[in-house]
């Protein structure tokens, strides 16, 4: 019947289509014999060229693409130079698309003959100068004024590739003073969209067509079972057999061929499972068998358990359990206890259980081994802890608050209206000089100056302040741009300044892609640029400027910046505080070798300890036969017999005062440490509010060489920190001048910003990855060095006992015996004698007249003494300074009640060989 069906209509199709042709070959007939002339003499014709212009199109577009993408490995060659200059110049960003753009070109004109192309190809085109203008309005940094040098600056910013070139920058330029930035937006979002939409010639209705017409997915006639439900009821003749036999081959007649079916349901119930067998190998040999179909019937399942006997076709009322038929599963799993009584099917679920019981075994395992495991498992964590140090986690980004962008509108108009000022009061002295380009930083702008030849620099600078009162600025700074030439550079302070947020320099690719465990983020530059500093290749660093010029703030950005950047051991720390409340916040993170310093006597010492460190890591190196610390740390990973060194950093808060207190130990310390600490890994940073040069010493200034200069007062303090003026030019708050070593001229820079609750979120996260593991030698080393610089040289010839009091000068004694020995007391003879100076000695002659040796001041006369010598030696003898008792008896005059020296006044020194003098001296 279904095949009878079928046949008929090929039939009748065939018979149209047979007609049909037999009248178009009716019609063509007298076509044909009307145009066989025409068809006869044109073939005698040779045939016509095909034109190639398509083809040599394609090819031209072709070569320019791969010449184009040539441009971006910085190939050199005179065409490549020029055809990429001359993009870059006219679309600036879009430049990176120009190749796709080309190649897509090439593809349409070689592979769409007989098609028009003209539209797709100027689409194509379009795109890399609509995307240069979209960049352009987020990309391009500089200040772009409606006059005669647009196009030359737009030429030379797209050359350069930090704007969108002539085409796309006047476009966007446009735009921006037509519809704001967010209406041009909006509108090349657009553009691009059309664009891409012409190029592949597809319309919005051909896209709401393919939506609408898509192809339906199979797993949407899975709902189709649910509907021949009732087709149970009409097989209830043949329910006692078994139901699912029956009701398979219904489900199979949805998908599978009908003829089948029929010739299946017509023998008695024995015969099925032979034709099924059948059924079996057919379908083998057809993979076209759809898989839904055997998931909604389970019949694959069912006929390899069919092949024993027809006893198995009760399997299938397991595998059911999992599919949508709820009411057939019930009735088979009830129709399968009445057939219980046979063994077989009994025996089939058997197989299945160990499946299920291995679970059990797993658990005897478990309960017998239990108690042994975990304790195994406890003491491998335990000495896997104890072994190795948690790894160091670098703190997040998201600790740091990102930078804020200022007001746009503001700012364009100050621009403008300096530029004119600035403009107006150069010509008015009469300097012949153009405003090329305008720079706008984060605290001042630059504006650059084209100086025409034979125009003298300092004619220029001398009219510093003329310019800043035609600005109404505090002041500007005048300097040649380096690298340009007949450029000079104006800075001149802006009203709205921008902040620099630690956040934009750290995350920035120059930050997390250096190299160096011990970079830091300094700020950025005028033109917007981030300026990552690397100690390493400092190695030493001098900060200097007035109280509240962003000293502190520039300190720690540069600790924050080593925790984002290195691990503790990598990197280690020793902070000197003075001032004991910039550094004490750091107190526990795990960089840090000892506390934060804040003792100046504890100061010096641990400048002390560095220098014995250093020492001792060039005696490691020596004793491998490395030159550095990086070599050295190579091969102890080599050989694994050492331990790897971490570079250590000394941050010193306040210089001046430590130079108070210590100014020899401290500058011999800081001297020996910048002259050979760079081999070794050590490195300073020395900053002070007083750059004065009893603070800033030569011999300092000669051994460190990168400076950071902020605000001063005056052009002397900016010599002593930089050698140079114009750190006095500096608006202060944050605002730097830069100088690394190797640098000809400083860079002026705006230092990170970076709060007190910034700092304190990320220590806190540092320290709760790990705690501080002081070093005991180091501040046992310290202490020491301390006690021996309170303890000193007592006394001449030795040290004086520890119960000396304060009171009295420890040369006392000496200045006594130099005194009774002389016959005579003055400033000037102690100073010769014992080598002292002026006040030492004053203050020597004032304790001696205070305990009745010398007589009070006589104006130019010498003081008087009153003892004589064989006094001083029975006085002597009698408080047990001397062994030996004097030779010469006393003489009758008794001695003066305040010559009665207590133990603690007058040192007793254990050997003092001045004091031992026989008769034959006098």
């Amino acid at each position: 019947m279904a095949s009878s069906a079928q046949k008929k209509p090929t039939s009748s199709t065939a018979k149209k289509g047979s007609s049909s042709s037999s009248s178009r070959s009716g019609s063509g007939s007298g076509s044909r014999s009307a145009s066989s002339g025409r068809s006869a003499s044109s073939r005698n014709r040779a045939p016509e060229p095909r034109p190639i212009r398509r083809e040599v199109g394609g090819l031209i577009c072709l070569l320019l693409a791969i010449l184009s993408a040539l441009g971006y490995f910085k190939v050199e060659a005179i065409f490549i130079d020029f055809f990429c200059g001359t993009a870059k110049g006219l679309i600036g960003y879009g430049f990176y698309l120009l190749p796709p753009a080309l190649l897509g070109c090439a593809f349409i004109l070689g592979f769409h003959r007989g098609r028009p192309v003209q539209a797709r190809v100027w689409c194509t085109l379009l795109i890399p100068v609509v995307v240069g203008a979209l960049f352009h309005l987020f990309l391009a940094k500089g200040t772009y004024l409606w006059d005669a040098a647009l196009v030359k600056t737009l030429w030379a910013d797209g050359r350069a590739m930090t704007a969108g070139g002539v085409l796309s920058g006047i476009l966007a330029q446009a735009f921006i003073a037509a519809v704001s930035k967010i209406g041009a937006t909006i509108f090349f979002l657009l553009a691009l969209v059309g664009l891409g939409m012409g190029c592949a010639r597809i319309t919005p209705s051909d896209i709401f067509g393919y939506i609408k017409d898509r192809p339906r997915p199979e797993y949407e006639y899975e709902e189709e079972p649910e509907r021949s439900e009732p087709e149970p009821r009409h097989a209830a003749p043949r329910h006692p057999v078994t139901s699912a036999p029956v009701k398979a081959p219904r489900r199979k007649s949805v998908i599978d061929i009908p003829l089948d079916d029929d010739e299946v349901s017509a023998p008695q119930s024995e015969e099925p499972p032979a034709e099924k067998v059948e059924k079996k190998g057919f379908f083998n040999t057809k993979p076209r068998v759809p898989a839904p179909d055997q998931l909604l019937t389970g019949e694959n399942v069912q006929q390899p358990k069919e092949e024993p006997a027809p006893a198995p076709v009760r399997t299938p009322v397991a595998p059911p359990d999992p599919f949508p038929m709820p009411k057939e599963d019930i009735l088979a799993r009830a129709a399968a206890p009445v057939v219980e009584s046979e063994p077989e099917p009994v025996a089939e679920p058997v197989p299945s259980m160990p499946e299920i019981q291995r679970e059990p075994a797993v658990d005897k395992l478990k309960k017998g081994e239990a108690d042994e495991a975990a304790a195994q498992v406890a003491e491998e964590v335990d000495q896997a802890l104890h072994q190795a140090a948690p790894a160091y986690e670098h703190p997040p980004l998201d600790l740091l608050r990102s930078g804020e962008e200022g007001d746009a509108t503001g700012m364009a108009n100050e621009l403008r209206a300096n530029q004119a000022r600035l403009t107006d009061t150069i010509h008015s002295f009469g300097i012949d000089a153009n405003i090329i380009n305008v720079t706008r930083g984060p605290s001042v702008t630059r504006y650059e100056l084209e100086l025409d030849q034979g125009v003298r620099l300092n004619k220029l600078t001398n009219l510093a302040d003329d310019i800043a009162l035609a600005l109404g600025a505090s002041g500007v700074r005048i300097a040649p741009i380096p690298d340009k030439i007949s450029m000079v550079g104006i800075e001149v302070p802006n009203k709205l300044v921008t902040p620099v947020a630690i956040h934009d320099v750290i995350g920035s690719s120059q930050f997390q892609d250096h190299d160096s465990k011990v970079a830091f983020a300094v700020g950025k530059d005028i033109g917007g640029n981030p300026i990552v500093g690397n100690i390493a290749k400092l190695p030493h660093v001098l900060i200097a400027g007035t109280t509240g010029s962003g000293k502190s703030v520039c300190t720690n950005s540069l600790i924050i910046s080593l925790l984002y950047k290195a691990s503790p051991e990598e990197v280690r720390l020793i902070m000197v505080d003075p001032k004991m409340v910039e550094l004490g916040i750091y107190n526990g993170i795990p960089h840090l070798l000892i506390p934060v310093v804040t003792d100046p006597k504890k100061a010096a010492g641990a400048l002390q300890w560095a220098v014995v460190e250093m020492m001792k890591r060039y005696r490691a190196f020596s004793e491998v036969g490395v030159r550095d610390l990086a070599s050295y740390n190579a091969h102890a990973r080599q050989s694994g017999e050492m331990e790897t060194m971490p570079q250590i950093v000394v941050v010193i808060d306040e210089l001046a005062d430590l130079m108070l207190v210590a100014a020899k130990e401290v500058e011999e310390s800081i001297c020996r440490v910048a002259q050979m600490g760079r081999a070794a890994g050590m490195h300073l940073i020395v900053a002070t509010q007083r750059p004065s040069a009893d603070v800033i010493t030569g011999l300092m200034k000669a051994n460190i060489p990168s400076r950071i200069a902020f605000a001063v007062a005056s052009s002397l303090e900016s010599r002593i920190i930089l050698d140079n003026t114009g750190a006095e030019k500096l608006v202060g708050r944050g605002d730097m001048l830069y100088l690394p070593l190797g640098s000809g001229k400083p860079t002026r820079v705006q230092g990170c910003l970076i709060t007190d609750e910034e700092v304190a979120r990320v220590v806190e996260f540092v320290k709760q990855g790990g705690t501080a593991q002081y070093d005991e030698s180091v501040l046992h080393q310290i202490e020491q060095n301390v006690a021996e610089k309170e303890k000193g040289a007592k006394g001449v010839g030795g040290s004086a006992p520890e119960d000396v009091s304060d009171e009295y000068d420890e040369l006392l004694s000496a200045a006594i015996e130099v005194v009774v020995d002389t016959g005579m007391a003055s400033v000037s003879m102690l100073q010769r004698r014992l080598k002292l100076g002026y006040s030492r000695a004053a203050r020597l002659v004032d304790q001696m007249e205070e305990k009745g040796v010398v007589g009070p001041f006589e104006g130019s006369k010498p003081r008087q003494v009153l003892i004589s010598k064989e006094q001083w030696q029975e006085m002597q003898y009698k408080q047990g300074m001397v062994d030996v008792a004097p030779d010469v008896p006393p003489v009758s005059e008794p001695v003066p009640e305040e010559l009665e020296f207590e133990r603690d006044v007058i040192p007793q020194p254990t050997e003092m060989p001045p004091f031992d003098m026989s008769e034959e001296d006098f």
